[in-house]
């Protein structure tokens, strides 16, 4: 037998008038779609989900103000152009790494706490064993310095670190968004899993690039694993007074990283010739004291950005870094409050076509950009997408919760059309009413 509660829903829900009981119905079904397309991501064909995803994150964070780009973090770039000096410049060559070795030296001597090479070093050179005797007195020092990789599979790195180097850290540098090296960039990829790290020897997760900066950064260095739903990378150290550094992953590898201004990363930025001419300078190395130094080239390496302009690959390392050293995270709902949001908006869709709505069923025809074609809209769908936005706003500024906002939009659209069509099929002469029938 049912429970009386149940039962007294069940009985009023077979009360209220069939033109109610649909519009109730049908909103829940599209509830329930809606949610299976969000789940799935089927939103981002052409990349629409995420372009709406990186351009309100980029107008939220306009809205809630200040840059937060971390001022220990430095960009070292090798420009495109040929400078007015004897510092590399150009594309990589192997002979850049003389200059190189000499960067680990300066760092080591200005007092830096991280050195990371957005770099892959493939094969040998004859510059090699100086690099690897700088790297190995910088470890001595305390710099820890990490070189990049394409990938890591079976034990060993892609490509393999030349041996002159003396097997320097690691992290890898392809780690543009799940959609592809040459699509815009929205996310970096964190980490990936290693089944086989256990049996090789090797690590469970396979840090990038900016993630293993952040491991390094700290003293003991923390150590990176996924949860068990694969929501979050978790980063801890063997301490037991330290509290565990949890990092939020969209789509289970990826971080959804707040970008910083143009602005911010140019003041961040040193020439690799103003650099050079500081070798010798003990004064002008003290700017790196306890530093996170990043160098990477000018030439090949920009990407555009899901929020607008162009971002080269070091600058990208760095500004993840920076979001996780500051715990600048955006996080997304959980799949159980985001189907709450889905369904509620559902209803405000449904709500359109009660008593309450029919103020509002005024009609501005709104264009169809690339067309002369014009589409009538209720007033009262524009003011309810409006209010929804301005509250997604205000969650964004206190909570730094992105609402999904395209498949929320979604929800109240396709509730509003689908119940236009059902209802003008099935109930075509009755006024919009609440009640028993």
């Amino acid at each position: 037998m049912a429970h009386p509660l149940v039962q007294r829903l069940f009985d009023a829900f077979r009360r209220i008038s069939s033109r109610t009981r649909t519009i109730l119905l049908l909103s829940f079904a599209v509830s329930i779609f809606v949610f299976f397309l969000a789940t799935l991501h089927l939103f981002n064909f052409l990349l629409l989900e995420d372009r709406v995803q990186s351009r309100s994150i980029g107008y939220m964070r306009h809205f809630v103000g200040g840059d937060n780009f971390d001022k220990k973090l430095k960009i070292i770039l090798i420009r495109e152009k040929q400078n007015a000096g004897a510092a590399p410049w150009g594309d990589i060559d192997k002979k850049h790494r003389e200059f190189f070795g000499n960067v680990v030296k300066a760092m080591t001597q200005g007092g830096a706490k991280v050195l990371a090479f957005d770099i892959a070093f493939e094969d040998g050179s004859d510059f090699d064993k100086d690099f690897g005797n700088a790297i190995a007195a910088a470890e001595k020092k305390k710099l820890k310095v990490i070189v990049g990789i394409d990938g890591y599979s079976n034990g060993k790195t892609d490509p393999e670190i030349p041996a002159d180097l003396q097997q320097p850290r690691w992290g890898t540098i392809l780690v543009g968004g799940y959609q592809g090296d040459d699509a815009p960039i929205g996310t970096l990829k964190l980490a990936d899993l290693d089944p086989t790290g256990s049996s090789t020897g090797g690590p469970a997760v396979i840090p990038s690039l900016a993630l293993r900066v952040v491991m390094e950064a700290q003293d003991p260095p923390l150590v990176a694993d996924f949860d068990q739903s694969q929501r979050n990378l978790v980063l801890y150290s063997g301490g037991q007074s330290s509290k565990p550094k949890s990092i939020p992953l969209e789509r289970q590898r990826n971080l959804l990283v707040d970008q910083v201004s143009r602005g911010e990363l140019d003041r961040a930025t040193v020439d690799a010739q103003t650099l050079f001419n500081e070798f010798k300078n003990q004064t002008a190395l003290d700017k790196y004291k306890d530093a996170i130094v990043l160098i990477g080239y000018e030439i090949g390496d920009s990407h555009e950005v899901l929020s607008g302009g162009n971002r080269l690959g070091v600058e990208l390392h760095a500004t993840a870094i920076s979001n996780m050293l500051n715990n600048i995270f955006i996080y997304k709902l959980p799949p159980i409050y985001n189907y709450l949001v889905i369904l509620f908006m559902s209803l405000l869709g449904a709500l359109l076509y009660t008593p309450i709505g029919k103020w509002a069923d005024f009609k501005v025809p709104i264009p169809i950009p690339w067309t002369d074609l014009k589409i009538p809209v209720p007033l009262g769908l524009i003011i309810l997408a409006v209010i929804y936005l301005i509250f997604a706003f205000m969650v964004y500024k206190l909570t730094k919760v992105y609402l999904d906002v395209c498949y929320h939009l979604a929800a109240l659209v396709f509730s509003y059309a689908a119940l236009w069509f059902v209802l003008n099929k099935w109930f075509p002469d009755e006024e919009p009413e609440w009640g028993l029938e």
